[in-house]
């Protein structure tokens, strides 16, 4: 895709908004292009919250895309469910306002860490982790962004992704690649 004019991001909490955020500073992206949208009030939950709010972001993105060339970040904790039953939510959610499923080509990324941001922070940080196992305590939050920008890099390079790469984090490889410029 040729370099978005605006990225949207929709996330679940702050974390996951500066992993992102890290993400564009790596590929290349602006701050003034980039678009966080709010996160849920008090103690609701962040997975609902991008469920609910999915629908219509796509539908905004891809309304502006026939003007001008636009990305969506979505981001979406698996937390102990298959990444595979999040994205089938997301889908559903998307059928149910008549609204036809992302295609391939579309500048949509939906990253869905199991079993949470932190699971991936470790992982890019070279340590072996395992994506059952709670992770929140051993990251802090100045390592979100320096992570954004790790998985940036090592796509931009001619390797594969590394072996201590958990299976969600691979998953997140072609769905970071739909917002990089080309």
């Amino acid at each position: 895709m040729s370099k978005p004019s605006l990225v949207v991001v929709l996330a679940e909490d702050k974390r996951q908004q500066d992993f992102l955020r890290g993400l564009r500073k790596e590929a290349g992206y602006q701050i003034r292009n980039i678009r966080f949208q709010a996160l849920p009030a008090g103690r609701k939950s962040g997975e609902q919250h991008v469920r609910q709010r999915f629908p219509s972001e796509v539908k905004a993105a891809r309304n502006r895309s026939a003007r001008a060339s636009t990305g969506l970040a979505v981001m979406i904790d698996a937390d102990t469910r298959p990444t595979a039953m999040i994205r089938a939510s997301l889908r559903d959610a998307l059928m149910e306002n008549q609204e036809p499923p992302v295609g391939p080509e579309e500048g949509i990324g939906i990253f869905v860490p199991k079993r949470h941001i932190e699971t991936w922070v470790l992982a890019l940080d070279g340590l072996s982790v395992d994506e059952q196992e709670d992770c929140k305590g051993r990251v802090h939050d100045h390592q979100m962004q320096p992570a954004g920008r790790k998985l940036i890099e090592q796509l931009k390079s001619v390797q594969p992704c590394p072996p201590q790469w958990i299976p969600s984090l691979k998953e997140a490889a072609p769905e970071a690649k739909r917002l990089l410029p080309a």
